[in-house]
């Protein structure tokens, strides 16, 4: 009789235990990746134009580096005494005015902004500024503030938008802020999380993007690379006006730490969603990483009115997909694509 009940027993738990296997199966495999059902469309958008090689077309060890209104790449020469030499390579946006820099930065500087003549580069979460042409640098003097990336606003020579984490009565903040270099200060603008200890490092992992102010309407926007999160400001001014959920629909990735104090993304939880993004003429472009599609770029489109997704497109260029793409520039009528080997121009039709 007991062995009845015992078996009865085992029988009941080991169903319920399959049956909660079968469903977090069925729940994670229709989720995993991310993907949509997409509306794709003819690309009647944007025609390619030309491919023009990186500044430096020799080197295999160029980085990117944000800017308004400049294309910027960073060579990492070597390092001495603490410190680490470059070579900027910067370019007008027509690839006509190409100029070199030299510049040397502590070991551990990275560099987030180039505005004409000046370096912007954070340290332990400290801003900096360095002039290129006097090579003197200085520390940005923020209180309470560590800054993980920045943006100028339009017009404005001091004042820049950016991500960070401000510790105000105990609690520290983290989102987007006003920074004003001249007068030091740092306002709100969208406060995204609320802890009691220090999260930047987290923070910074998570809402991993960059700013840009690829639109033609007056919005600056911070696309977030790891999280389907676009949110949009005033160019001018830096107030907050609305968010964008790409239609992926894609978590904030879980951020782990080792014994050594060193923060990771978890695996499985995190995955590249936007990998850039321009607004014209009344529709948001988003060039999306999750799809299935090998060997294609791919953009997918919404209003940017009510922010509904409307339809795709897909396109070729040098077997590259969305995921290869380190930087989009709006010119005018032109789209800028910065992959590792070059750039590609589009001409908007």
């Amino acid at each position: 009789m007991k062995n009845k009940y015992l078996v009865g027993l085992i029988t009941v738990f080991v169903s319920i235990i399959v049956c909660i296997t079968v469903l977090n199966l069925v729940n994670s495999s229709s989720k995993k990746n991310y993907y949509f059902d997409r509306t794709f469309v003819e690309n009647n958008f944007f025609k390619f134009s030309k491919t023009i090689s990186k500044l430096n077309y020799k080197s295999d060890f160029l980085f990117n580096i944000n800017s308004d209104n400049l294309l910027v790449e960073k060579e990492f020469l070597n390092n001495a005494n603490s410190t680490n030499f470059y070579k900027l390579y910067l370019s007008d946006l027509n690839f006509e005015k190409k100029n070199r820099k030299d510049i040397d930065l502590p070991m551990s500087a990275d560099i987030k902004l180039c505005i004409k003549n000046v370096v912007f580069y954070v340290q332990k979460f400290k801003l900096y500024n360095y002039n290129l042409i006097s090579k003197n640098r200085e520390e940005i003097k923020l209180k309470n503030f560590k800054i993980v990336s920045l943006f100028p606003l339009k017009g404005s020579e001091t004042k820049f938008i950016s991500f960070g984490e401000l510790l105000k009565d105990g609690v520290y903040y983290a989102g987007f802020f006003i920074i004003d270099t001249k007068s030091s200060t740092v306002n709100s603008l969208k406060i995204l999380e609320e802890t009691k200890e220090s999260k930047v490092i987290s923070s910074s992992l998570q809402y991993s993007g960059s700013f840009s102010s690829n639109t033609d309407n007056g919005f600056l926007v911070y696309c977030c690379n790891k999280y389907s999160k676009i949110y949009f400001f005033s160019a001018q001014t830096g107030v907050y006006k609305k968010v964008l959920t790409t239609k992926e629909d894609v978590p904030l990735p879980q951020i782990l730490q080792n014994n050594k104090g060193d923060s990771f993304y978890a695996r499985g939880t995190t995955r590249n969603t936007n990998m850039g993004m321009f607004l014209k003429d009344g529709n948001v472009f988003v060039f999306s990483a999750r799809s299935p599609l090998d060997n294609r770029i791919l953009v997918d489109i919404y209003s940017s009115d009510s922010f509904k997704y409307e339809k795709s497109i897909k396109f070729f260029y040098k077997n590259f997909d969305s995921k290869s793409i380190e930087m989009i520039v709006l010119n005018g009528n032109k789209i800028i694509i910065g992959f590792s080997t070059d750039y590609a121009v589009f001409n908007f039709l």
